[in-house]
């Protein structure tokens, strides 16, 4: 697996799965994701690679060995072959001391309930621990996960920092 920054060649491959992966109220804008990865050269906007192929997308806050992933989509072209679970050990390899994400909430009703519990417990299934907090930003809960307990809350909240995001932690 390889993160290759967002250029010319792979740009619409990015946009694309971002579109399809997340919901329109859980997306930034695209032109303001890539002006604050230009402008900051801590937050990376990559496609992820296996071999030749694209696979996914990730956009992350990289805190040297430790990183906030805000976006992560593997292609729904090819989900379910492992793609999802090989990115996490890559990222986790590249950031030996923790990785911290969200997960939409599953402790409120929603329309993509399954969904959602199926990406929390993707997360779980792949040595990702809730830390039983709750972030909230525009206007969602999410589950804070960590892929050790190094990461903190703290690292999540001065990656938000860094991102221009405002949120808060139950």
């Amino acid at each position: 697996m390889q993160l290759i920054s967002l250029n010319q060649t792979n740009h619409d491959y990015w946009q694309t799965i971002y579109r399809e992966a997340f919901p329109p109220n859980e997306r930034i804008a695209f032109q303001e994701l890539k002006q604050k990865a230009a402008d900051n050269h801590q937050i990376k906007m990559v496609v992820i690679t296996d071999g030749e192929q694209n696979v996914g997308i990730a956009y992350f806050v990289d805190l040297k060995e430790k990183a906030f992933v805000l976006y992560l989509a593997v292609d729904q072209s090819i989900r379910g072959q492992g793609i999802g679970g090989k990115t996490l050990s890559a990222l986790k390899e590249r950031y030996p001391k923790g990785i911290i994400l969200e997960s939409e909430s599953t402790l409120e009703d929603a329309d993509n309930q399954q969904q959602r519990e199926a990406r929390y417990h993707f997360y779980l299934k792949n040595g990702f621990i809730d830390t039983e907090n709750i972030a909230h930003n525009m206007e969602r809960d999410f589950h804070l996960l960590t892929s050790n307990l190094d990461c903190s809350v703290a690292d999540y909240l001065s990656s938000m920092k860094i991102l221009g995001q405002e949120t808060s932690v139950i």
